[in-house]
């Protein structure tokens, strides 16, 4: 759930790679593409969630295989209105190549 205040999140994606010894597991978990409502005060806040074939692609560009996404959790909260809304966050794993 930090992807989404980073500036480059591909690169952090990369760096994570990296850091993972071959043969290795990445999971990653953040937001889905949301409408900018999830954050109250959107300080810090770079991006509005990923799509996430995004991810998976991203995490192919850093050199991953075995990559799986899936919605894993959906938040409900109320937005600036008061009202509830869901915000669906990704899991996505995959295995240094």
């Amino acid at each position: 759930m930090v992807l989404h205040h980073l500036c480059a999140a591909p690169a952090a994606l990369q760096r994570m790679s990296q850091a993972a010894r071959v043969g290795g597991w990445l999971a990653v978990a953040d937001l889905e593409t949301e409408d900018g409502s999830f954050h109250l005060d959107a300080t810090g806040v770079r991006h509005h969630g990923f799509a996430p074939d995004d991810i998976a692609r991203w995490l192919a560009a850093a050199g991953c295989r075995e990559i799986s996404t899936r919605t894993a959790y959906t938040v409900v909260k109320p937005d600036a209105t008061g009202r509830d809304h869901r915000y669906p966050i990704f899991l996505a794993t995959a295995r240094r190549s």
